[in-house]
């Protein structure tokens, strides 16, 4: 299997002092001839992939003709209205063709990507060694 290593991205920790790592990676965001590249984090705990509702702005996304999911549940049990659409991905050391992703986007979401269980793992092969803070990812 051909392995390709990450390292976790670091951020500030506000609430609790020194620093978080996320297993996230670069991206890139295609929808017709839109595109641009931001940082995606890899979400075991996600279901589906999410993006921001900016995200969606961006892309030219028009959620009156997407369809809606009126009942997207988060860690904390709060509810959301989300919108469905497929867009294509590239992710960073993949030279692949870009991936169809269906993707809920959720206005307000705080995080602008979140690779979830739905399309992102069922391409890639993921481990995460948080002991590293390192990730590796497989298409074979």
């Amino acid at each position: 299997m051909n392995w390709k290593e990450f390292p976790y991205s670091r951020s500030l920790d506000f609430k609790n002092g020194g620093y978080v790592y996320t297993p996230s990676l670069e991206i890139e965001i295609i929808n017709g001839s839109r595109k641009f590249s931001t940082d995606a984090i890899i979400d075991s705990g996600s279901d589906c992939t999410m993006m921001s509702g900016e995200v969606a702005q961006v892309l030219g996304i028009d959620f009156s003709k997407c369809e809606k999911d009126p009942d997207i549940k988060g860690i904390l049990g709060a509810s959301s209205e989300g919108f469905i659409a497929n867009i294509k991905i590239k992710v960073e050391k993949f030279e692949d063709e870009p991936l169809d992703v269906k993707v809920t986007f959720i206005p307000g979401l705080n995080t602008p990507v979140l690779l979830g269980q739905n399309d992102f793992f069922q391409h890639f092969q993921v481990l995460f060694n948080k002991k590293k803070n390192i990730f590796k990812l497989s298409s074979d």
